[in-house]
């Protein structure tokens, strides 16, 4: 599965922009506030199996995307109250869709301190929308970014939505959901960060609370946005 902690870019919602790196920032259409720092970098991979993803059929299930991740919530922190959940990373079974049901390979984040461990991993078992076991790592959490609560904003349905209605239909393989903690306090929100595929932008954030859309592209060696 395609790991985006290789990319030069994005908070690891995805850890930050090389210091190097700069970003050349305008704000478009409704975009939110673009950090100083480097972006976050996307989580490692989520699970070495293939979960099973609904069949068209099925994709009016009342199941949503963010009942699924509130109930992972939930069962981390019955094993370990003290876990703090951190991103949700979530990756299309069948490569490049502009459906969000078939992003069923779901990994959620937590920090903890326990021991050497540092992170705790919820992974996606090969049944839909079945969680498998907690299992804490030395692996160190997303340092930039803030603490995302249980239930962070609208669903990545009405996210996807928002990104079409905004010029930004091509297809997509992934996306993280994060708290960028850089960003200014009264500015704050999660982000659902889309990793797009098949046109000139390279990311599109799409924000859980406000709906607003920001595109970030590649130009050589740096990033931008609009």
């Amino acid at each position: 599965m395609l790991s985006f902690s290789h990319l030069p870019f994005l908070v690891q919602f995805i850890p930050i922009i090389a210091a190097s790196i700069i970003p050349t920032l305008q704000p478009i259409n409704l975009t939110p506030p673009v950090p100083t720092k480097n972006p976050p970098t996307l989580l490692p991979p989520p699970n070495t199996t293939t979960p099973s993803h609904p069949p068209p059929t099925n994709l009016t299930s009342p199941i949503t995307f963010t009942d699924v991740i509130y109930d992972g919530v939930r069962i981390t922190r019955t094993q370990y109250n003290h876990a703090i959940f951190r991103a949700a990373h979530a990756t299309s079974t069948i490569g490049p869709t502009t459906d969000p049901h078939f992003l069923t390979d779901m990994r959620l984040v937590f920090s903890i301190t326990q021991g050497a461990y540092r992170s705790i991993y919820l992974d996606m078992s090969a049944t839909w929308p079945q969680w498998g076991p907690p299992r804490l790592t030395t692996v160190l959490p997303p340092e930039d970014d803030g603490v995302l609560p249980s239930m962070f904003g609208m669903d990545i349905v009405d996210a996807v939505r928002k990104m079409k209605a905004a010029g930004f239909g091509q297809g997509f393989e992934a996306v993280d959901v994060r708290w960028p903690g850089e960003f200014p306090q009264e500015e704050q929100q999660a982000l659902y960060l889309f990793q797009m595929v098949g046109g000139e932008v390279d990311f599109v954030a799409v924000g859980a609370r406000d709906g607003r859309v920001t595109p970030i592209y590649y130009a050589g060696d740096k990033v931008e946005t609009e």
